[in-house]
């Protein structure tokens, strides 16, 4: 029976899946999770690898609150940033700037207190901004959204990048504008195209776009396996801006604007070193430990790092007795 032993104070987890190829793979996660303030160190709770995906509300209707940890592999590193844009010591604001910048990746996004469509003399105009201390960075309220044409079917235009947004106009008539919203998060160069920070749903493009071609051919030579024009970019969850092909270490500079009371928030990613070993068929393989996502609760001042290492086991999967993970030196924070 397949056990696991961790000797580190972080969580982990461990899954048997076919990979893209369909060669039976074991696959581990492990989550560090760290506080960034008034320093960055180990937090005293840490967060489980999470199993499956969690929404805001309804799959389908919401956002991603948090992605799923189980998955293939991706393609470098995701940095996700999840909580509020924060004014500045509380004080009320109409409108502020938000950023993030990693590596040699920047996201920006200007958040805009609720506005509504207002018509006058038969012409819509969009209103002042109200004023507010926090706005929830969630793909609610950026731009976005569907519109279903007929009550009686259920076909829909959508934005698909943000099916759940304000702001996607589709083909409504001049006296249902009002109905498609406002959105709060802009993107500060188009208006027309939505921006966030947070996870992207696995129905929504670009993710879905990456899942493949799952037709008769299909059906007929490849299935239950993936089919061969799959790519693992499917499993990056990051908005497209923050993907890092290359892949994140560690060490690497985060600056965030925006999204805590403070003020403007620096740090350096913790830099975790791992030793995993894996313990198939008597023999023991030491694969590479690949940091796949880095999560940043901004306004909770926290930073989950996960990492994966995986082993080819094709027709030994009842042969895998062990997992062994354990730190290679102290992290450094």
């Amino acid at each position: 029976m397949l056990q696991m032993t961790n000797e580190t104070p972080f969580e982990a987890s461990f899954f048997l899946f076919p990979d893209q190829h369909g060669i039976d793979t074991v696959y581990t996660v492990i989550k560090a999770t760290f506080e960034l303030y008034p320093k960055v160190r180990i937090a005293e709770e840490q967060t489980p690898v999470k199993l499956e995906d969690e929404f805001w509300c309804k799959p389908g209707e919401s956002s991603l609150k948090y992605a799923s940890e189980i998955c293939l592999g991706k393609i470098g590193t995701d940095v996700v940033v999840g909580g509020d844009a924060c004014a500045l010591n509380e004080n009320e604001v109409s409108e502020l700037d938000v950023s993030i910048s990693v590596a040699s990746r920047r996201q920006m996004a200007r958040v805009i207190g609720d506005r509504q469509w207002i018509k006058t003399f038969d012409q819509w105009r969009i209103s002042p901004a109200k004023p507010f201390i926090r706005m929830p960075l969630i793909y609610e309220r950026a731009y976005g959204g569907y519109h279903k044409q007929n009550t009686e079917d259920d076909k829909y235009l959508a934005e698909m990048r943000n099916p759940v947004g304000k702001g996607f106009l589709g083909k409504r008539k001049k006296d249902e504008i009002a109905d498609a919203g406002v959105p709060n998060i802009v993107h500060p160069k188009n208006a027309q195209e939505p921006v966030g920070f947070s996870f992207i749903a696995p129905t929504w493009q670009p993710r879905i776009g990456f899942a493949g071609t799952y037709d008769e051919q299909w059906q007929k030579k490849r299935a239950p396996f993936l089919p061969k024009d799959f790519n693992l970019r499917y499993f990056n969850v990051a908005a497209p801006e923050l993907i890092i092909e290359q892949g994140l270490k560690g060490g690497e500079k985060v600056n965030i604007t925006g999204m805590s009371p403070r003020g403007k928030q620096s740090f350096l990613i913790p830099v975790c070193e791992f030793e995993v070993s894996f313990l198939v068929a008597g023999n023991t393989i030491t694969p590479e430990v690949k940091l796949i996502t880095v999560f940043i609760e901004a306004s909770s001042d926290r930073i989950s790092l996960s990492y994966m290492a995986s082993v080819p086991c094709n027709k030994k999967v009842l042969q895998v007795e062990w997992i062994g993970i354990a730190l290679a030196k102290k992290p450094v924070t």
